[in-house]
């Protein structure tokens, strides 16, 4: 008999060969039995140190004539200048208050978080000063220059008001306008009292008195004339009112007169109000304009603060960053000249003899030279590619040239070169490998991209049944939905729809995995014949991997909330007792019971789906207890609810339900999977 002898999809001719020892697979490997690794290995030993060159006392000299370099001193930290506020001025006018602006005491927390009080002088603007230096219209001068009398009719002093009058004294000019309003109060209801008691007593005795008087005849001769006493006494009555009217009348009007005057002289608390009120807005605008400016001049000086300190600080640490790095400098080339010093002296002592030089340097060459050999026929028998082939020549070129040109005077160091340099062509004809190998290599990784596609065909399949699964599963529940009745049927149909939505939102993520391999395995072949960059490739294989990461979450995550909802749907339908409330109202063949049921099947076979695919993505498979569990106590309760009504136990099914049927199902999840 004879066969062959393969590395992977690499196979040798066929041969009686019982074992592969003297194959050559494909005229590029031989196969050769294992050697014994035996020899007599023998160490130099120790070298002498005393005296010489590489002696211990000639590296303890060299050692001590190296002094490390000292560490410099760190430029001095620069002096950084501190910020104070400008506190801000106001104009003179505006402090003229008395004491009322002398000073502010405020409370405020300072940078160790304390609180503070503190009182503080405000001061005036020597622009401002003096403050009666202020043009005509000014708020202020207009305020100066109100004033008046405080008149003694309004029970006041009579003097002149002071300049510049304050809020007290604004408040003293009002009193005086309504002391005066209430004195002329006083005259003018003494004046009225006294016109109605004289009206009273005049009228009383024009009435009484007057009309009782007889008339008076004076006839000394029989003829004279007649007097009417009444009409005397009427006017003299009259008369005497008239006389009192006239001194009342006169000691009334001069009080008015006097009234008037005094409150033509008096301070007009409507002036005074408003002039004080327009200088108070112009000293609240004065403060805010010149409170504006000085946050201003604080922000231009802190920031040209800042920068300078920054500027300090940014050449104090360039100067001590060089200042260090110049210490590290000599460091380093002190640590240099330590470590050369040891160097030098390991070298001298372990440097091997002229002898044993050239033998290392003949085992090698003998090495390279098998290797070439090895090179050299396979290049008999298969072709390098073009790029592989110009390199090649490049490198034989160069080595007959160095070949050539070698000094044979030096003996050791023409076998050195030729050494290297037979090296060089070694490697080059390494990493320049034949089209056979790489079409092989190329030929295998092709062949387990087919596969690989064909499994993503298949599984695109089974997506694909799983989808018509579930539009089937869908018809279904449109024609039970069609007999829906009452709440249960409504709460059932809630449940079936967010069991499907899970599961096609899983379905839609698996389809996407699937696609995004196939998208990658097309680019593998691109790549493979040089269409696609590595660039693409690798962008395609990220893209695949997200894709596969994305469908093992959304897997588990539909899993979860499937099998918790399919565990709501048992309770609705076994606690709700459905079933039998179905063949209650339409019999032992209830079409709505039959097609409940169906509906519940078809729920569980797309969940089960769930168990398959996990075992597909190469997960661990999930506990389906539960799951099993609920459906049991679904078949249970169809069961129990049909044979109940085929023994006309319906009336009593109906009316005591019970509870926690269970029974074994037919199929299990992976089964049904």
């Amino acid at each position: 008999q004879s066969g062959s002898w393969c590395i992977n999809s690499i196979c040798s001719s066929e041969l009686d060969l019982v074992s592969p020892a003297g194959a050559t697979v494909a005229n590029v490997f031989e196969i050769v039995n294992v050697t014994d690794f035996a020899g007599v290995f023998e160490a130099k030993g120790v070298p002498d140190l005393n005296g010489g060159k590489g002696s211990a006392e000639a590296l303890a000299a060299k050692l001590k004539s190296l002094k490390p370099p000292k560490r410099p001193r760190p430029p001095a930290k620069p002096k950084v200048d501190e910020f104070t506020a400008e506190q801000p001025t106001y104009s003179a006018e505006c402090l003229e208050y008395q004491d009322l602006w002398k000073s502010m005491k405020e409370t405020y927390t300072n940078s160790q978080d304390e609180q503070v009080q503190e009182e503080s002088e405000l001061t005036a603007d020597p622009s401002t000063e003096p403050a009666t230096d202020l043009l005509d219209y000014h708020p202020c001068a207009v305020a100066r220059g109100a004033g008046g009398v405080f008149g003694k009719i309004a029970g006041q002093s009579g003097k002149m008001a002071p300049e510049n009058m304050m809020y007290s004294d604004w408040n003293d000019c009002m009193q005086g306008d309504i002391n005066r309003d209430m004195e002329a109060a006083h005259v003018a209801y003494a004046h009225s009292l006294y016109d109605l008691a004289s009206n009273v007593h005049t009228t009383g005795v024009k009435s009484y008195a007057c009309n009782v008087l007889p008339d008076t005849i004076i006839a000394p001769f029989g003829a004279g004339m007649t007097f009417e006493a009444d009409n005397l006494c009427d006017g003299t009555m009259d008369f005497i009112k008239s006389i009192m009217d006239l001194a009342t009348g006169v000691g009334v009007s001069t009080f008015d007169h006097q009234t008037a005057v005094e409150a033509h002289n008096a301070c007009n608390p409507l002036q005074v109000g408003f002039s004080r009120a327009f200088c108070d807005i112009h000293c609240v605008r004065d403060a805010v304009v010149r409170g504006d400016r000085t946050i201003i001049r604080n922000l231009e000086k802190a920031t040209k603060l800042s920068n300078d300190n920054m500027k300090k600080l940014i050449e104090w640490s360039s100067e001590a960053a060089r200042t260090e790095t110049e210490y590290l400098d000599k460091k380093i080339d002190h640590s240099l000249e330590v470590n050369t010093a040891y160097l030098s002296s390991i070298a001298h002592n372990t440097q091997p003899t002229p002898d044993d030089l050239l033998q290392a340097t003949m085992s090698q060459t003998q090495s390279l030279l098998h290797e070439l050999s090895g090179y050299a026929e396979v290049a008999t028998n298969w072709s390098f590619s073009k790029s592989s082939k110009s390199k090649v020549d490049h490198s034989l070129a160069r080595f007959l040239q160095v070949t050539e040109d070698s000094d044979m005077t030096n003996g050791t160091k023409a076998l050195h070169k030729l050494r290297d340099e037979l090296a060089v062509l070694t490697q080059t004809l390494r990493t320049r490998p034949t089209r056979s190998k790489s079409k092989a290599v190329v030929q295998e990784v092709l062949g387990d991209l087919d596969e690989l596609d064909e499994f993503a065909r298949k599984q695109s399949q089974i997506l694909g049944m799983y989808r018509l699964h579930g539009g089937i599963a869908r018809r279904i529940n449109q024609d039970w939905k069609a007999r829906e009745e009452n709440q249960a049927l409504l709460s059932l149909d809630h449940l079936w729809w967010q069991i499907r939505r899970k599961l096609d939102l899983y379905l839609d993520t698996a389809e996407q995995e699937i696609e995004q391999f196939r998208m990658a395995f097309a680019m593998m072949s691109d790549y493979q014949d040089c269409s696609a960059g590595f660039g693409d490739l690798l962008e395609s294989y990220v893209a695949s991997m997200s894709a596969s990461k994305r469908h093992r979450r959304q897997l588990k995550t539909s899993w979860q909330e499937v099998s918790n909802l399919f565990g709501e749907l048992a309770s609705v339908v076994v606690d709700g007792d459905m079933f039998a409330s179905f063949m209650f109202s339409e019999g032992c063949d209830s079409l709505l019971a039959s097609q409940t049921m169906k509906q519940a099947r078809s729920a569980y076979m797309g969940i089960a789906i769930l168990i398959q695919r996990f075992q597909a993505s190469g997960q661990k498979k999930p506990d389906a207890t539960t799951l099993s569990q609920a459906a049991d106590r679904i078949d249970g309760a169809f069961e129990e609810a049909a044979s109940a009504c085929r023994m006309g136990l319906m009336q009593s099914l109906h009316t005591e339900p019970s509870r926690g049927r269970s029974s074994l199902r037919r199929t299990s999840p992976d089964t049904d999977a």
